[in-house]
This record gives C-alpha cells, sequence and structure tokens, in this order.
C-alpha cells in the first residue's frame, strides 16, 4: 500500500485542504489556492517544475516524436548545467567577499598569518622591526614561521625569510622554548637565547643566523662537552648556559665573556666602578637625582628613600658607596621610567598628570636640571592605556642617535624619536593581517 502523503497548505500550514487539478490544491481555512509538485529524487524543485512544464507542453501539442525528445532532452541538460554553474559561482562569490584574502590561503593550504613577536631595534644604521608571523595549515597537522625585516619609517619590506623549519600544530606550542621571547641588541647583532634553540646570534637588517650553539661549543673549552640550554637575562644583558656536563656559566654579549657560576658571584668586587649617572625616586612621585657611586652590571635605574636619607645623614654605609648625591631640581615626575643615561644626559618618560586623561612625555634632560626637549606626542597614550602601577614601563631600544619604542602585544606599534631634536621620526602601527 502506498504512503499517503500529507498536504498542507503553503500559507497557514491547515491539512483541511481539496484538489482542484492535478496540480493544485484550496485551503478551507484561508481558501489560498497554491500549487503541489512532486519532488523527484536528487532534482530540485525548481527543475521539476521546469520538466513538468516541458513534459506536460509536449503532449498537449503531440510532438514527442524522437527528435523532439532529443532535442527536449538537450534542452533538459542544458538547464541543468546553468543552473547548478549558477549555484557554484554564488558560493564562490559569498565565500570570497566573507573572508576576503583568506580564500586564497584556504587554497594554498594555510591560513592569514599572525604575528607571534612585534620587536623594534634602533640599530646604527636605521631603526626596523622585526615581525614573526605564525601560520597554521588548514588541510595538514602544520604550522610555520616567517621573520619579515620592516623599515617602519617608510613602511617597507627589507627582507622576508623563513624561521626554522616547519613543525606540526601541536609542537608549534613549544616554539618558544626554540626562540626565546627577549631579544638583545648589540652592535647591530640580535642575541635570543632559549632551552632548546640555545645561544643564538642574527643579523639585524637580514636576520640570518650567524651564530648558534656550535659556535660557542668551539670558542669556549668549558663548554665542550656541549650546551644544554640557555636562560635569557636581557634586563642584565647576559644569557645563562647550562652544559651538557651540569655546569652553570654567564655569558654577556658585549664584552664577550663566558664567566663560571663561582667567578660570577664574585664579580661586584671586579665589575664594581664608580661611575655618574641619573637616577629617578622609588616612590610614584619620582625626582630626578644626579649620582656618582659605585656600580656593577645590572644597575637598578632607581634610587631608595633610605639611601638617599642615609646619605644625609652621613651613614657610614652610604659615604662608603655614595661619592655625591644631588637632586638637580624640585620637578616631580610622576610614575617615570628612566629609558637611558648618560653623566651628560637623561631622557626619561612620564605622565603629565595622575588623572585618568594623564598624557605621556618624553623628556631630555642636562646635568643643570634643565630640559633640552620634550615630546608630548599624543601617539604614546596608546602605551599606557592599561597602566595600574608606579612606573611606567614602555619597551625601548636606543642607539646613539635613535630611541624606539614599542608595543609587543595586541595592536602592534612603535614610535622612533630622534635623541638630539626630540621629534618624532615616525609611528608605526602593525594589525594582525600584514599590509
Amino acid at each position: 500500500m502506498d504512503n499517503v502523503k500529507k498536504i498542507q497548505c503553503t500559507s497557514c500550514g491547515a491539512t483541511s485542504v481539496f484538489k482542484i487539478n492535478p496540480e493544485e490544491y484550496k485551503c478551507n481555512y484561508c481558501q489560498t489556492t497554491f500549487r503541489v509538485i512532486e519532488k523527484q529524487e536528487g532534482v530540485p524543485n525548481d527543475l521539476n517544475a521546469v520538466f513538468q512544464q516541458l513534459k506536460q507542453q509536449a503532449i498537449k501539442n503531440n510532438q514527442a516524436t524522437p527528435a523532439k525528445a532529443k532535442r527536449l532532452g538537450c534542452v533538459i541538460a542544458i538547464v541543468v548545467l546553468v543552473f547548478t554553474a549558477g549555484i557554484i559561482g554564488f558560493v564562490t562569490f559569498s565565500v570570497k567577499n566573507q573572508v576576503g584574502n583568506g580564500f586564497n590561503s584556504i587554497l594554498s593550504g594555510w591560513q592569514e598569518p599572525t604575528i607571534d613577536k612585534y620587536i623594534a631595534f634602533a640599530g646604527n644604521n636605521k631603526t626596523v622591526v622585526w615581525e614573526i608571523l605564525e601560520e597554521d595549515g588548514t588541510k595538514l597537522d602544520s604550522a610555520r614561521h616567517t621573520l619579515r625585516i620592516i623599515d617602519p619609517g617608510k613602511n617597507e619590506l627589507l627582507n622576508q625569510a623563513p624561521l626554522g623549519e616547519t613543525t606540526t600544530w601541536s609542537d608549534n606550542f613549544n616554539f618558544n622554548k626554540r626562540l626565546g621571547y627577549d631579544f638583545l641588541l648589540v652592535n647591530d647583532t640580535v642575541w635570543n637565547g632559549s632551552e632548546e634553540g640555545g645561544l643564538q646570534a642574527f643579523d639585524l637588517y637580514t636576520g640570518k643566523k650567524i651564530l648558534d650553539n656550535s659556535y660557542f661549543e668551539k670558542k669556549f673549552p668549558e663548554l665542550k662537552d656541549g650546551i644544554g640550554k640557555v636562560e635569557s637575562r636581557v634586563y642584565n644583558k647576559e644569557f645563562v648556559i647550562s652544559s651538557n656536563s651540569g655546569d652553570e656559566f654567564h655569558y654577556f654579549p658585549a664584552r664577550h665573556l663566558l664567566r663560571d657560576k663561582e667567578t660570577e658571584s664574585n664579580s661586584y668586587r671586579t665589575d664594581t666602578a664608580t661611575r655618574t649617572n641619573f637616577y629617578i625616586t622609588e616612590n610614584k612621585k619620582a625626582n630626578l637625582y644626579l649620582i656618582t657611586k659605585k656600580e656593577s652590571s645590572g644597575e637598578n635605574a632607581t634610587i631608595s628613600d633610605y639611601y638617599i636619607n642615609g646619605f644625609q645623614k652621613n651613614d657610614k654605609y652610604s659615604k662608603r658607596h655614595f661619592k655625591k648625591l644631588e637632586k638637580i631640581n624640585e620637578t616631580i615626575y610622576p610614575c617615570a621610567q628612566r629609558l637611558m643615561s648618560t653623566p651628560d644626559f637623561v631622557i626619561i618618560v612620564y605622565l603629565s598628570d595622575f588623572s585618568k586623561k594623564a598624557q605621556p612625555i618624553v623628556e631630555k634632560i642636562n646635568t643643570e636640571g634643565k630640559t633640552v626637549w620634550q615630546n608630548k606626542d599624543t601617539a604614546f597614550k596608546f602605551f599606557i592605556k592599561n597602566f595600574q602601577s608606579d612606573h611606567l614601563y614602555l619597551a625601548n631600544n636606543y642607539s646613539e642617535k635613535h630611541i624606539v619604542f614599542y608595543e609587543s602585544s595586541g595592536e602592534h606599534r612603535s614610535i622612533g624619536i630622534d635623541l638630539a631634536s626630540g621629534k618624532t621620526l615616525f609611528v608605526h602601527r602593525q594589525g594582525y593581517k600584514p599590509d
């Protein structure tokens, strides 16, 4: 027995309908007249309607001869092809509009790249930005990284090259073990230390690797058993090396100096020298001091009120280490950060006030406490959007000519300043999708 098909009104959904002719029904409830066309398996309803119309027309005109039927089949085939091509074209156009350039990435097997690291360096020749791009495979369990080197002033690509080998997507989670997050710039050479990648050095302008573990294992007899892992201590401009024999060493790229753990622990005796530098006080209402004292490597940029008060009270410890201590003016520098210091000048960044609408100010100050220049570029405000501590910390690198600030997460930005004039050289912004 054939299954009974339930007919519903296309307007109100009622099932109380009656048949007017072989293809039309009328609703008893809302009096709507509608057509019901039987759906043929594997063929869209709209095409069934075309087939039915052509069939009925042929029967009506009594023209269903073999030749006519053949032509009819050709017409139907053409209709099907046109309809199918239209659907494919529409879907392709829609997908391409939705994902833009990502459509080509899907076809190529790689997703659009994202920026894994963004670092701005003030080299001796020019300021450059390193963008380390990460891409995931769309067809395979794979991931790869690319290094792009950009001139931020001209927004010009200087070089682009693969960074390491293509890995599986799961291994990509350990990328920072192969290339550490912190980078140290010394004389146009970029240094990096990591647990698995070891100690590596790259040319600033090309990104070419120029040194790796093998060099240091041959250069220093202490490391002949091999390097196990490397820890970055960029704040001290050093790398801690663990050898395969279990010994610990400290390497200082600027001096090309390798020390064992015991020698480094006693280095405060040999590395200490009397120098004159600028310091800011530790509290958020910072004052600026010019101090001549004994310094060692990794010296802090701040000075505690405890030592200032001790020096003023002729404390023996303070008098032994501090040769001269002088507040250079009475200005309060809100939440100040010392960026760079020489015996002749200091460059600091601080807030205009303590309000939520405070504006960062970069300033160069001489030994008399007078302003050489100020930079109040509003672009700096981006760097303090989530600021909540007592002192600013703006990531920066500097050379003899330039200082460059950069934001390495979120919206990637950098700002370059000329050290002689204080003028903004460039403001560079790079989103997740490279231009």
